[in-house]
């Protein structure tokens, strides 16, 4: 064992007894919470849609299990998705409230 690493050991040793034997270490609490924690997730519920042209459709959303006035409302959070097809130059974004329709 080389000198460096006796020196680690010791130190090590040392403060295990320090903390072993401190009863104002044993007695004290760090930090204690209580955590509530939720989550909620996002499905859409139709992957797939054909439509003739000229004929709206949509796509259903779910939000945590809910869907239209069940779902819950978060401030500031959308669902965005891209509209694409072979008569479109480039995507068309569209977005919707989480647990709505996109149209």
């Amino acid at each position: 064992m080389n000198l460096r690493r006796l020196a680690e050991n010791v130190v090590e040793s040392a403060i295990v007894a320090l903390l072993a034997f401190s009863p104002h270490v044993q007695a004290q609490s760090i930090a204690s919470a209580e955590l509530l924690i939720q989550g909620s997730g996002l499905r859409v519920i139709e992957t797939a849609v054909t439509t003739a042209i000229d004929v709206p459709t949509s796509i259903q959303t779910e939000f945590g299990g809910k869907q239209n006035e069940d779902a819950v409302y978060v401030e500031g959070l959308l669902v965005e998705g891209d509209l694409s097809g072979p008569a479109l130059f480039e995507p068309i974004t569209i977005t919707t409230l989480p647990g709505q329709r996109l149209p």
